[in-house]
């Protein structure tokens, strides 16, 4: 019990809530193991097997708070993406990206678009199959979609536009990033800001959705 609240001071301290889920779970574990075998050894009532699950409670009710007091604060501090992206064809590039987007979470209220990342990264090399070699030469460009998630949450998600400069640049749109292993921000609704065309400043007037629900005026 003390491993797993000397993991939960370190994870609270360096802001990493995945170590609630890896050490500070592990030692919970071995430790419910441990008060089990000890409890099968002893006669029921026995002192010391009270005392203890009065602890493994305790202690438990404890990490949970943390786990949630650090979830609040991560919360808090997530910052809205800035948008970096310039090229001309950027609204093309986002009207791309919603549609893909509501095929695939045709619930889901798409909040804005951002591409914080300022030009397609590009990547050629070879490489070899059964037979062959063969060249790449692909381009990405990555979008942080914000859906909401609550009136209170919003969830930031990544999706991947794909450029094949050997087909030419054939385009393609990847959003099966939902309840996956990409990686997944949240964030407050209040602190959603939309941007117009210029990346980086604000948008001036409100954005509404198509339903007139959300509406979200950005301040500078």
């Amino acid at each position: 019990l003390e491993v797993a609240t000397d993991a939960a001071k370190y994870a609270t301290e360096q802001k990493k809530p995945d170590f609630f889920k890896g050490g500070v779970k592990q030692s919970m574990e071995y430790a419910s193991k441990s008060l089990a075998a000890y409890r099968a050894i002893k006669k029921p009532g026995n002192f010391d097997v009270l005392r203890l699950e009065t602890k493994m409670r305790e202690t438990t009710k404890a990490l949970d708070a943390a786990e949630d007091s650090l979830a609040a604060e991560l919360l808090a501090m997530e910052k809205m993406p800035i948008e970096a992206y310039s090229g001309s064809d950027r609204g093309t590039l986002k009207s791309l990206v919603e549609a893909e987007w509501k095929k695939l979470y045709p619930t889901d209220t798409i909040i804005t678009i951002i591409f914080s990342q300022a030009n397609w990264n590009r990547k050629t090399s070879w490489k070899a199959n059964a037979v062959e070699w063969y060249k790449v030469d692909t381009s990405v460009l990555v979008a942080e979609v914000i859906v909401k998630q609550s009136d209170a949450v919003a969830v930031i998600y990544p999706a991947y536009l794909n450029k094949d400069h050997l087909k030419n640049d054939e385009l393609t749109v990847g959003v099966q990033t939902k309840g996956t292993a990409f990686v997944q921000h949240k964030m407050l609704m209040k602190n959603v800001r939309c941007c117009d065309a210029s990346p980086g400043v604000p948008k001036k007037e409100p954005r509404r959705s198509t339903g007139g629900v959300l509406l979200f005026e950005s301040t500078t």
